[in-house]
Formats: structure tokens, C-alpha cells, sequence
């Protein structure tokens, strides 16, 4: 569920602590299910429950209600991510949000409103209104399995750090609208899966035209439980991306690509948590000005709990992304995080990571290099309020003229929650 413009995968500085040291005290709604078939769960620092600062939410019937809204300060001394000619400028973001989660005995239904207003104090033109909607849900089937939704709506901006973002003042807008449908059912020890995925972004600006896209996937995974906390599993997957404009050399970059992944999730002792696939990658382009992409695919995550108060997390993702850049047929992506979190009071999480981002551009000499590390620090107030600190910072060197530059961010931030 990547995108270059997905704001999963945007590249702002310390981007990952953010959001997570923002939802701890959130009892979150059902999301989409993950690629990977759970053999376990154990709660991390950031994961757990805290009842005399979680949020109580509102009843209404058989749902909670969670509203919430953040304000932010932020200090960013590169604005619009550029290897020359910097500009910095303080930044103060709204984010409010409303969160519905059931809370039956076996199904599950959940809904998600957000926004996020962002105002820079001297450069207006960079100023963005972003939003959104989802709706997420599933149902026990009992012996038949279970069958689950996620679907969602959002009018988004690419970051700045983003290697499709273009090389002016304006930011780039899209429209986003997701669809993920999945059925999961155990045989005994044999657990299967089967999915499909519908993503469609269209681009408000017309330099921004040719991301214009729809994305379809299809994909089965079939494990094998060898035991409690160990399972193997076999997962093909197979994506259509048609684009609705060609790309700047006037040529399409349509394409099918096929991933065959072998993988393994086991739990040791309640200490480690490791769900990892790894496998191959073919796409091949409806235009033969394009020669057919072959590489490795990886997809995995682990968790170490070396004690109860604090977690180790690291992940790593190579798949292929969408790309706009002349003569470029597709960008093959890789990512390598390292996050470490700790509870050094009850109520005072503090948190670490760096990170590695390689940008492949696919027929062309340019590949990008982007370093990112992160620290941050939460205080738990009570019930309702939770304060933040945090300053990230991002370091990118590029083949391409002109396409590195240098960012520091530094945020305060307040949430309010019921």
C-alpha cells in the first residue's frame, strides 16, 4: 500500500516517531490487515495500554467516538527540500480528527475523519489543506473465516522530500481514493489468504499530470503453522499500473508486474517478533521503448523486547514506485529503518530512528540516496492532553543536478483528546 505520494511513504524528517508517538493513548479502529499472517502479539511500549492516560472516547451505542486535534510548531530551516538556495520558516499545523470504533463481540466497523492545515509564517505559498475519510471493517464468518475492508477518500500534498516533487513553490496535490478487500481462512495449519487492492491518484496541478494513475494488485498467500509461533508462507502477487498520460518523453509507462515472495513470521519467547519475506520482482512495459525490470523484493519487520520498558523495531521494504521523471520507465525504492522506544516514566516516552531510502530510476544513470534520524519526547499529561517535542533531520545526495539538499525540523507540538 505504497505510493510516491502516499503520505505512508513521504520522507519528512523523523516522519515515523511522529506518528506514532501521536496516536500512543488512542484506542485505534480495525485497519487494514497487513501482508503478513499474525503467529503472535505482544504489546510494545508504544502499543500499550495506559488506562490513566488513554483516551475514554464518547459512547454512542455500540460505537466509541475518539475526537482529537493536534497543534504543532515547527521550525524547518529548508522549506522546500532544495540543494541551493534555502529558505527557512516556522510552520504551525492543525490536525484534527475523528475516530469510530465498534465495540460488538465478533464484527468489527470503524471510520476515520481527518485534517491537516499546514501555515507557513512567510512563505504562504506553500500553505496546504489536507484531508480525508476512511471506513474500515470485518466480519467473523465463524468456520468460514474471516472477510475484511478498508476503503478511504483524501485530498493529500506530496512532501517536499518526496523525489517526485516538482522544483517549484507551489505544492503538489492529489486526490487518493483506496480500496482493500481481503478473506482469511485457517485449514487446520494451512492459513490462507487472498486479497485485492484498488488505488487511483490524480493530480490537481498540471505539471503534476502524467502521476495521474490507477493502481489494481491481486495477491494469495498460502502458510504453513508449524507450531504456535512459527509459520512459513508463499505469497505471489501480481500489479497492473496504467497511467493516464505518457510520460515526458511521450511515451507509456504502462506495465504488469508479478512478485513471487517466500516468507516466515515466528515469535521467540515473547522477545522477538519477526514477520520477512523476501523474493523476486518482474515488470514488464507495454511500450517496448522500455526494457523489462527484474530485482529482488523484500518485506519485512522485527521487533525486539529486550525489556518490558523498552522496543527495538526495525523494517525493510524494496518494491517498485511510480515516477514521472523523463525517460525513467518505474523507481525501484528501498527502505531500512531502525526505531528505538522507551518508557522512561509511566507517562515519558522518549524515542530514536534512523533510516536509509535508495531511489532507483529505472533506465536512467540517476539514483537518489536520502539518510534520515529522529528524536523525540512525549508527555503524557493525563487523560486528555499529551505534550511533544521532537527534531528530525534528512541528508540526500542524488546522481541528478541539483536534486540533494539538507533539512532540519524542530516541533512542539499539543494534543487534545476525549
Amino acid at each position: 500500500m505504497s505510493s510516491s505520494a502516499s503520505s505512508d511513504s513521504r520522507s519528512r524528517p523523523c516522519s515515523r516517531l511522529r506518528l506514532v508517538l501521536l496516536t500512543v493513548g488512542l484506542v485505534l479502529a480495525a485497519s487494514a490487515p497487513g501482508h503478513a499472517q499474525s503467529v503472535g502479539r505482544t504489546a510494545g511500549v508504544l502499543d500499550r495500554q495506559r488506562p490513566d492516560y488513554d483516551a475514554t472516547g464518547v459512547p454512542l451505542g455500540g460505537f466509541r467516538l475518539y475526537p482529537s486535534v493536534t497543534l504543532s510548531q515547527s521550525y524547518n530551516d529548508n522549506v522546500f527540500a532544495t540543494e541551493r538556495n534555502t529558505r527557512g520558516d516556522f510552520v504551525t499545523v492543525l490536525q484534527p480528527q475523528l475516530l469510530l470504533s465498534s465495540n460488538w463481540s465478533r464484527h468489527s466497523l470503524g471510520a476515520t475523519a481527518y485534517g491537516r492545515f499546514t501555515r507557513y509564517w512567510e512563505n504562504e505559498v506553500a500553505d496546504t489543506d489536507e484531508y480525508g475519510a476512511s471506513l474500515n471493517g470485518s466480519l467473523d464468518l465463524a468456520s468460514m473465516g474471516t472477510a475484511s475492508g478498508f476503503a478511504s477518500y483524501g485530498r493529500g500534498a506530496q512532501a517536499r522530500t518526496d523525489p517526485e516533487a516538482p522544483a517549484n513553490s507551489r505544492p503538489s496535490l492529489f486526490d487518493r481514493q483506496y480500496l482493500q478487500l481481503s478473506y482469511d481462512k485457517a485449514f487446520n495449519r494451512l492459513l490462507t489468504r487472498a486479497e485485492i487492492e484498488y488505488d487511483r491518484y490524480g493530480f490537481e496541478n498540471a505539471a503534476d499530470r502524467m502521476l495521474d494513475r490507477t493502481e489494481m494488485s491481486a495477491a494469495v498467500q498460502l502458510g504453513y503453522q508449524l507450531s504456535p509461533r512459527i509459520a512459513l508462507f508463499l505469497r505471489p502477487v501480481y500489479r497492473d499500473r496504467h497511467y493516464e498520460e505518457p510520460g515526458g518523453n511521450g511515451v507509456s509507462r504502462d506495465s504488469e508486474e508479478y512478485n513471487l515472495l517466500v516468507g516466515v513470521n515466528f515469535e521467540v519467547a515473547s522477545l522477538l517478533i519477526v514477520n520477512l519475506s523476501v523474493g523476486g520482482l518482474y515488470a514488464t512495459f507495454d511500450d517496448p521503448a522500455y526494457s523489462d525490470l527484474t530485482g529482488v523484493a523484500i518485506n519485512g519487520s522485527a521487533r525486539w523486547f529486550p525489556t518490558e520498558r523498552l522496543t527495538v523495531t526495525a523494517s525493510a521494504r524494496r518494491s517498485t514506485q511510480a515516477t514521472q521523471q523523463t525517460l525513467a520507465s518505474t523507481r525501484l525504492n528501498t527502505t531500512v529503518q531502525l526505531a528505538v522506544d522507551y518508557e522512561l516514566y509511566r507517562n515519558v516516552l522518549v524515542g530514536s530512528q534512523v533510516s536509509f531510502r535508495e531511489d532507483e530510476f529505472a533506465g536512467t544513470p540517476r539514483t537518489d540516496k536520502t539518510w534520515g534520524a529522529g528524536v523525540g519526547l512525549r508527555y503524557l499529561i493525563n487523560r486528555t492532553m499529551a505534550a511533544y517535542t521532537e527534531v528530525g533531520t534528512l541528508h540526500r545526495t542524488s546522481t541528478a543536478a541539483n536534486a540533494g539538499f539538507d533539512q532540519t525540523v524542530v516541533t512542539v507540538g499539543l494534543r487534545l483528546q476525549l
